[in-house]
């Protein structure tokens, strides 16, 4: 009988290609491709279920040059280990995540909701129950109008519990930056929502367990990337 639980690391603002601002060490150490690769060590180490990205994993001043290579290696290490990913772009590469996804050689990485169209994928880890996860990407650099209000809740699947991913601003009305309400996303049919946002604003508690699908909103990335303007 499989397993009800399943196991997701959750990442994002990466920001793939550029070098913390708060520290003036030029220590590879610091840089965030080595963030993204200890990040894939820890996942592979723990052996979980699924690596989740929500948003702006490629800086924006370097586009595809200098993120696809260590994109491609640890998408690929997490592959070799049979860790799916799946993924949604954020302001910062709405049109450099999608142009990376066709370039790496990862059958198992997922880019959801291209073009600010929800999209949907299954997961479904050998020995647990399969997880949906359902997400959506920007589709230009401002967006103003709130995601969830073309939440797709008719093609959601009710045989597995569902998992959201978004990059937005959170209690923000007016912002440029995909605007979202906490009590909208709790409107929404889903088991758990994981975002990061330009804000980082958070009113959610930790879930009660990060290895379980509850009924939790939890929009607190593990890792986060340099710092820098909107």
């Amino acid at each position: 009988m499989a397993d009800a639980s399943c196991r997701i690391l959750c990442t994002g603002d990466l920001h793939l290609g550029r070098y913390p601002s708060r520290t003036q060490s030029r220590d590879r150490a610091w840089a965030v491709d080595s963030v993204w690769a200890n990040t894939v060590s820890y996942a592979v180490e723990q052996a979980v279920d699924v690596v989740a990205l929500t948003g702006d994993v490629v800086d924006d001043q370097n586009k595809r040059y200098e993120a696809l290579g260590p994109l491609q290696r640890g998408l690929r290490r997490l592959e070799e280990a049979g860790i799916p990913a799946v993924a949604v772009a954020g302001n910062h590469d709405f049109d450099a995540l999608p142009r990376l996804a066709e370039m790496v050689e990862a059958e198992h990485f997922h880019l959801l909701g291209r073009g600010g169209e929800w999209s949907t994928v299954t997961v479904a880890p050998e020995g647990r129950s399969p997880v949906q996860f359902v997400g959506w990407s920007f589709r230009e650099a401002h967006e103003q109008d709130a995601p969830v209000e073309s939440f797709p809740d008719g093609r959601l699947r009710d045989d597995a519990p569902t998992v959201g991913l978004l990059h937005t601003d959170l209690n923000a009305p007016g912002s440029v930056y995909a605007p979202v309400s906490l009590g909208a996303l709790r409107q929404c049919p889903v088991s758990a929502w994981l975002r990061t946002g330009p804000a980082q604003r958070s009113s959610c508690p930790a879930p009660p367990s990060a290895t379980s699908i509850s009924r939790w909103t939890w929009t607190q990335s593990t890792t986060r990337g340099p710092s820098r303007p909107r």
